[in-house]
């Protein structure tokens, strides 16, 4: 994965969130921001790791509750141990 990808706009009561997939050293790293009245603001990375399953029909995302609370979501691939 190289780039940017997967991007996710997201609303709320409290306004605009655009969260991405990015690739920091070649690792899967969620990252988003936030629309304030004058701009976005910068990028928070959120999590990162070496063993999510990313594919283009599971696009992890970050939203905020209506308590203002904020969440993400994104598949983790696990080996089954036996």
């Amino acid at each position: 994965m190289y780039g940017s990808n997967g991007v996710q706009l997201t609303t709320s009561n409290k306004g605009v969130l655009v969260s991405w997939l990015d690739s920091d050293n070649d690792e899967p790293t969620l990252k988003f921001a936030e629309r304030t009245a004058a701009a976005w603001t910068p990028p928070v990375k959120v999590a990162s790791g070496e063993d999510w399953f990313v594919t283009e029909a599971d696009t992890p995302s970050v939203l905020r509750l209506s308590n203002g609370t904020l969440v993400a979501g994104q598949k983790i691939a696990r080996q089954e141990v036996t």
